[in-house]
C-alpha cells in the first residue's frame, strides 16, 4: 500500500522490438482487408487511423532496422559507419 501523497509506480517503458513492430504493421494491414470499402463515415474514420497509424509503424520500423544494421556494424571489425 502506498502513502498517502506518493505517486503511483509507472509502469516501465520500453521501446518495441523489431518483431513487436512487424506485428503492428502485419495487424492494422489486416484490420484494413477486413474493413474492405468504407461505406459509413465510422468506416471511414477508421480506415484513417488505421493508415495513419500503420504508417508511423512503418516509420519506426525503418528506423530501427536502420539502427539494427548501424549497431551490427560497428560490432564487426574492420567496418566503420562514417563517409570518406
Amino acid at each position: 500500500m502506498r502513502a498517502k501523497g506518493q505517486p503511483e509506480k509507472q509502469a516501465k517503458k520500453h521501446a518495441p522490438s523489431l518483431s513487436e513492430l512487424e506485428a503492428d504493421v502485419a495487424y492494422f494491414d489486416a484490420r484494413l482487408s477486413l474493413l474492405g470499402k468504407p461505406v459509413t463515415c465510422y468506416q471511414k474514420a477508421q480506415e484513417a487511423v488505421y493508415r495513419m497509424l500503420e504508417g508511423v509503424l512503418i516509420q519506426r520500423l525503418i528506423k530501427k532496422r536502420g539502427d539494427e544494421i548501424k549497431k551490427s556494424n560497428e560490432k564487426r571489425p574492420g567496418t566503420s559507419t562514417k563517409e570518406s
